[in-house]
């Protein structure tokens, strides 16, 4: 019985990169992290490899003293190799950021130097899944939830970590649920899209801006 997970898959990119050669690669920016001390991090796409089609996801860091503000939804062409993650970026304790990483299928990382980008695409017309997160997270910060809920329902919802404070990552770490904080449940962010547009009738009622929240 053929796997599968993406990893095991003709196309993913680790079948088509050599360990510490460089080649042109091309990787779309769909999740931002929070950053580290040094770096702005985010999970990336890959769609080609020496101009080869492939697929599978990667951590990629830019140095926080480039220049350029990157975003989701930033393609980038780069000569640079695929690497492990790092042991040494672990968080600490029990927690394997490594097996982390393989939990929600990111198997290797981009350390980007400035210098070997070859191009950016920024793009005016972002893709229909990218729009949509967008307008999902305008909804909910507009909701007037509190920073802290706030941040667990677009990580939960959405993929999206960068809110998430750093007291609540260690909470789900010590309880040995880090693994949840990874889930992108996109097919529930469209499910409350549709409700909330349902229900944008109850905004002209009194409270109703909670009330819809909490549908």
């Amino acid at each position: 019985m053929v796997s599968k997970r993406p990893i095991n898959q003709s196309h993913h990119f680790s079948n088509h990169t050599i360990h510490g050669k460089e080649q042109m690669i091309t990787f779309q920016l769909t999740d931002q992290l929070n950053p580290n001390a040094y770096n702005d991090r985010f999970y990336a796409r890959i769609n080609e490899i020496d101009g080869k089609n492939v697929t599978g996801k990667v951590l990629v860091l830019f140095k926080k003293s480039d220049s350029v503000e990157y975003k989701i939804g930033h393609r980038l062409t780069v000569y640079d190799d695929i690497s492990q993650a790092s042991d040494e970026r672990n968080p600490g304790g029990d927690f394997n950021y490594k097996e982390y990483l393989a939990l929600i299928d990111v198997h290797g990382q981009i350390y980007v130097d400035d210098d070997h980008i070859l191009n950016v695409y920024v793009g005016e017309n972002e893709s229909w899944i990218i729009a949509l997160r967008n307008q999902l997270m305008n909804s909910l910060e507009t909701s007037g939830l509190q920073d802290k809920p706030l941040g667990i329902i677009q990580a939960l919802i959405l993929g999206q970590r960068n809110n998430v404070e750093s007291s609540v990552t260690q909470s789900f770490r010590d309880a040995g649920v880090i693994h949840i904080l990874a889930l992108s449940g996109l097919h529930v962010g469209i499910i409350l899209l549709i409700l909330r547009w349902f229900t944008n009738w109850l905004k002209v009622v009194k409270n109703g801006r909670w009330l819809q929240s909490a549908l």
